[in-house]
């Protein structure tokens, strides 16, 4: 979303500026520990997404699979009336 990253573009750019680009020294020395929570945060929201997806997906499929039974069923009930 464009208007969510420019929003913590805005909040983030004073921490840039402070710093100069470099993280806090404080912060510096557990940078790897940081970047590989950072990562595995990224990897299970990305995996919770397609999770996600692929549950709607399959949702949607069988939503028109039933109501593709419901139109054949009508249609058997139909030509059992007519006959």
């Amino acid at each position: 979303d464009p208007e969510q990253s420019e929003k913590v573009a805005y909040k983030v750019a004073p921490l840039i500026v402070k710093y100069g680009g470099n993280p806090p020294p404080w912060m510096a020395k557990y940078m790897d520990e940081i970047m590989a929570v950072a990562a595995i945060g990224m990897l299970s929201l990305s995996s919770y997404m397609q999770v996600r997806q692929l549950k709607a997906e399959d949702f949607e499929a069988a939503r028109r699979e039933q109501a593709k039974r419901a139109a054949e069923a009508a249609n058997d009930d139909y030509n059992q009336e007519v006959a």
